[in-house]
């Protein structure tokens, strides 16, 4: 059985692939060019979050990083869809 460390993880991770997937959602059916730009630039970093959790980037303080995303994801993205799923 998993730990409930792990089992956090997963759902971390679940969250900002949610998030994510919706992001990208958002830049298809968006038709002004500025708007577009915008929310790929916001994909990139949900993008790069991501990566930092899933352990694919490796620089200094990288633990830190982690744990500063996975507040990010807690405190943001996991009630941006609480919210939206409420819809």
């Amino acid at each position: 059985m998993p730990d409930k460390e792990s089992m956090e993880y997963d759902v971390l991770l679940d969250i900002i692939g949610e998030v994510r997937m919706r992001k990208i959602q958002e830049v298809s059916s968006a038709v002004d060019e500025k708007q577009k730009e915008t929310l790929r630039s916001e994909l990139r970093m949900i993008s790069e979050e991501e990566k930092i959790m899933q352990g694919a980037r490796s620089f200094p303080n990288v633990g830190l990083i982690k744990k500063s995303v996975a507040d990010k994801i807690l405190h943001q993205y996991a009630p941006q869809l609480k919210t939206e799923y409420a819809r």
